[in-house]
Formats: C-alpha cells, sequence, structure tokens
C-alpha cells in the first residue's frame, strides 16, 4: 500500500493558508473563496490515491488558519450542526437531465434510498437521494458559488436554479465533521467492492435521513484514501459543504434564484 508521507501531505494544505494565492473573485467573501479556488488543488494525481490514518488526517488540518477563520465565521459550513432553516439545492440542466429530476425538487421524482434501491458502489452518489448546501449569503451556498467559477462550464451549463427547501425538523442527520467520523460511518456500514471499502448507502438509510459533510472533514481527506482495521476506504471527492438526504424529508420549496 502506498501510504502518503507527513511532510508530503502538509505541502497538500500550504495553499490554504498561502494569502499571496488568495481569489480575486469573491472579495465579499475572501476566506469562502480561497478555500472553493484551492480544494481542488490539494488533491493528489497520483494512482493509486495515497493513503492516510484518519486520525493523522484530522490532527493535521487542525492547526489550518484558514479552517480557524471559516470556524470562527460559518462555524455550521466546518463543523455543523447543518442549519435546517438555510438549506439551498442549485439545479442544472445535465444534472436534471441524469437523475430525471427535472429542474424542480419534487417528491414524486426522488429516488429514496429504500431496501429495494439498487446503488453502485460510490463515495458520492449522483443518482439516488437530493443535495444541499447550506445559505451563507442570500440565495448563496457553497455550490452554487462553486459553479460561479466555472460560468461556460459544458458540464453544468445554465440555467441554474437555485431552491431553497425546508426540512422536517425530526431528523436523523449523521454529522461528519472529521475524517474520523467518515471512518467510523464507512465501517459501521461497509461496502467492500476491488479491494476498498465504500459506504453502504441501502444501510446507512435505515439508520439516517442525511449526511452532513463539513469542510474540515472535507478538507482532511478530500482524494485520500483512509486506512482503517477493516480495510482502506476509497478516496472521496465532496468538495464543498453538502447534506445529502436518503429520504424526501421536505415540506416546501422555493425557487429564489435563476442564472442564465
Amino acid at each position: 500500500m502506498s501510504f502518503i508521507d507527513i511532510v508530503e501531505y502538509e505541502d497538500r494544505f500550504r495553499a490554504l493558508d498561502d494569502r499571496d494565492h488568495y481569489s480575486r473573485r469573491a472579495e465579499q467573501y475572501p476566506d469562502i473563496g480561497h478555500y472553493l479556488s484551492v480544494i481542488r488543488l490539494i488533491v493528489d494525481d497520483s494512482q493509486p490515491k495515497p493513503i492516510i490514518d484518519p486520525v493523522a488526517a484530522d490532527r493535521l488540518v487542525a492547526g489550518s488558519q484558514l479552517l480557524s477563520r471559516l470556524d470562527s465565521d460559518y462555524s455550521e459550513l466546518t463543523c455543523g450542526p447543518v442549519p435546517l432553516d438555510r438549506q439551498l439545492t442549485v439545479l442544472t440542466s445535465p444534472m436534471a437531465g441524469r437523475t430525471g429530476r427535472g429542474l424542480t425538487p419534487d417528491a414524486a421524482k426522488f429516488t429514496d434510498l429504500d431496501s429495494g434501491t439498487v446503488i453502485k458502489a460510490a463515495t458520492k452518489p449522483f443518482e439516488v437521494g437530493f443535495f444541499t448546501s447550506t445559505e451563507y449569503a442570500p440565495n448563496h451556498n457553497m455550490w452554487r458559488d462553486y459553479l460561479d467559477m466555472y460560468p461556460r462550464s459544458t458540464l453544468h451549463p445554465r440555467p441554474w436554479r437555485t431552491w431553497r427547501v425546508s426540512p422536517m425538523p425530526d431528523n436523523d442527520i449523521a454529522e461528519v465533521t472529521r475524517a474520523q467520523d467518515w471512518s467510523d460511518l464507512v465501517r459501521a456500514h461497509p461496502m467492500p467492492h476491488d479491494g476498498l471499502l465504500f459506504p453502504d448507502w441501502n444501510s446507512i438509510a435505515e439508520k439516517y435521513d442525511a449526511i452532513h459533510m463539513t469542510v474540515r472533514a472535507i478538507v482532511a481527506m478530500q482524494g485520500l484514501r483512509l486506512s482503517t482495521p477493516d480495510g482502506v476506504i476509497a478516496p472521496t471527492y465532496w468538495d464543498v459543504e453538502s447534506t445529502f438526504w436518503l429520504h424526501w424529508r421536505f415540506t416546501s420549496t422555493e425557487l429564489v434564484d435563476i442564472a442564465t
């Protein structure tokens, strides 16, 4: 197995705290703008992906000045818990076509993760469930701002429709605030595949309504495999703070913005 060297791991995150590389696209929210501009840069392009112990990963990112500032200003994004009154989803045309959901969040088009749903091994599935991200500025969340960085994207061309969704108050949500939290979740609900451990989403859906993936956890393990006593967990690529809804738990939806 290819374990990542601790010094090499620390080098991945120098860009996080390097103010010389701050993005000029988000002057109003410079720390979030900078995070979005560098999160992809810290991913190792080598194959197979390096492996790190989740406890060591969490310990090493604990010293990030950027994450410390985000903790202070946007703790719900970095540490949770997910604020249910500020959940937005952004639907784009190809995304709607792949999932058959259209550009409107609709319970009738929602693919619930019940015991009969067949889902392939994935650390972040897109064919089922539903993703939201927390509103930190009027009608904006991290996913919408990520799209703004690629206005001519062929993967997510416009229109982008931003919806405010209102979840029910009584939800069982797993908060993933560290790499260790993710490791514990996957080990409790494992799906072995091709020599790696993936989350068994059907099993997770029997216990939880949703999974909240925070920025701090993403930074610790983006693009890396995690070592555990039960095996190696497949690399994750969540990019931005997100809540993955395994069941339809919404009382209402409201269209708040269309970017054309």
